[in-house]
């Protein structure tokens, strides 16, 4: 369950500073780049490619690091790392010096989500961008819990016992709020705490009782963590990223053609049946709901939720990439894959830790 942060001094500080410090990262970045390419372009009084993009490049984006706070550059530099493996991929292919490899997307896309839905069914979700993205499509449930916030409790508990201050008022505070959910029915606790973790609302709910009865069974194993019955949980694990990644697909596409729908408003149909917004839709939904319906039927089958399930579904799942085919979407897992056993080898001690700037 997500906590909502509190808003004190000390964290408005902390937001504004890191605000602050990433616009100065961009900005010394330009200022770099305008400075070192306008400057060795006139010392050397003409542009030289090999000199003007490889060096001083490297020089500006490595300097410009250094004003960058240390938790963002390994995100930063991976998103970077993939488009540039992107872009230089694409040249390879185009001078001919890269074999074509029939569905190479979906290929090296179901190696990688295989080792990393292993992973976070062992380890939980993280807090980078493909975690929060995964945890969008496919929920909580079939991820490894972690607690977070404790060590706010923890600090209040020892500033307590020092006799540092008085917690007389956040105790009084969560006394109300402990006698209000004592008066709660299951149902309401259930949406009170879906309410604190938007990420894991349960809009089954908006579907009529009667109606879910008719279409659902009620079977479901005692290993299965989700709250609806299997047949649900699995149906509404594809209807829900279908509807959600084809409408945000089409919302782009709007957004994109924005400047043509007042004298062309077909623009808006063309935007809702595009194909393309379509594939991509059907891939999400149908990678979410075979995930789930391969967990459901293990935990059916073996009589036990284990960890190694999770890696059978991201197999079977990971093949319909096929129906849209990403190149970047599938670079964005693979390198996330690579980061993430690098950072695991780091501290099971089989790589020694690399120094920070």
């Amino acid at each position: 369950m997500i906590l909502p942060r509190k808003m004190d001094k000390d964290t408005i500080c902390n937001v504004g500073t890191s605000i602050l410090r990433s616009s100065a990262f961009i900005a010394n970045h330009v200022w770099l780049f305008y400075l070192l390419i306008c400057g060795s372009k006139k010392l050397f009084g003409k542009w030289h490619l090999s000199i003007h993009v490889f060096p001083t490049i490297f020089a500006i984006s490595f300097l410009s690091m250094y004003v960058e706070k240390k938790s963002r550059r390994g995100p930063l530099a991976l998103y970077v790392l993939n488009i540039g493996t992107e872009c230089l991929m694409n040249i390879l292919k185009d001078k001919g010096y890269m074999p074509k490899i029939p569905r190479a997307s979906a290929i090296i896309f179901t190696a990688s989500i295989t080792l990393l839905l292993n992973h976070i069914k062992k380890e939980g979700y993280g807090s980078d961008p493909i975690s929060f993205a995964l945890r969008l499509v496919l929920g909580t449930t079939e991820a490894k819990k972690r607690e977070k916030r404790n060590k706010i409790s923890t600090k209040s508990h020892e500033e307590n016992e020092n006799g540092k201050f008085s917690n007389g008022l956040e105790e009084e505070k969560n006394y109300k709020k402990t006698l209000i959910q004592s008066s709660m029915t299951p149902e309401e606790k259930l949406r009170h705490e879906r309410r604190l973790n938007k990420l894991d609302i349960n809009f089954n709910e908006f579907i009529p009782q009667s109606i879910r009865s008719s279409l659902f069974t009620d079977y479901k194993h005692n290993s299965c963590l989700h709250r609806e019955s299997c047949s649900e949980y699995v149906t509404m694990g594809f209807i829900r990223p279908f509807i959600g990644a084809w409408a945000a697909s089409s919302l782009i596409s709007l957004v994109k053609k924005a400047l043509k729908i007042r004298s062309d408003p077909s623009v808006i149909l063309s935007s809702l049946i595009d194909s393309g917004n379509f594939r991509l839709g059907l891939f999400i939904g149908s990678f979410a709901g075979i995930y789930k319906g391969v967990n459901c039927y293990l935990r059916w089958r073996y009589n036990e939720s284990a960890d190694w399930h999770a890696a059978v579904g991201g197999a079977l799942a990971g093949p319909t990439m096929l129906i849209c085919p990403t190149a970047t979407i599938t670079q964005y897992f693979f390198w996330k894959l690579i980061e993430t056993y690098f950072i695991k080898a780091v501290k099971a001690g089989y790589i020694s830790q690399p120094e920070t700037m």
